[in-house]
């Protein structure tokens, strides 16, 4: 990289979000949190309100089977680059499989 040159943030691919059964626009949103966005940037990004970006949270945490950002975050990175997560899905992503 030439000296002076600003080194752009990592961005990470959109997750395909057929493997997990999230929504498209749920699958924006890991997208922005696995960037690292807050949910006031996310909600600025998508032009929607931070509490929408908290209740597509709350959707995401079930169907994903998790409990944190961090880990919905882990999930999908693990979902995009191996297919698959390794434990079973919550019961309400299986119902909608």
């Amino acid at each position: 990289m030439p000296a002076g040159a600003a080194q752009l943030p990592y961005v990470p691919e959109p997750l395909d979000v057929g493997a997990t059964g999230l929504t498209p626009r749920e699958g924006e949103v890991v997208h922005w949190l696995a960037c690292g966005q807050t949910d006031a940037e996310i909600a600025a990004l998508l032009s929607i309100s931070p509490r929408t970006v908290q209740k597509y949270l709350e959707f995401i945490y079930v169907k994903l089977g998790v409990k944190t950002r961090t880990a919905a975050v882990m999930c999908a990175l693990a979902l995009r680059n191996h297919g698959g997560i390794d434990r079973p899905l919550a019961p309400a992503a299986r119902q909608a499989s």
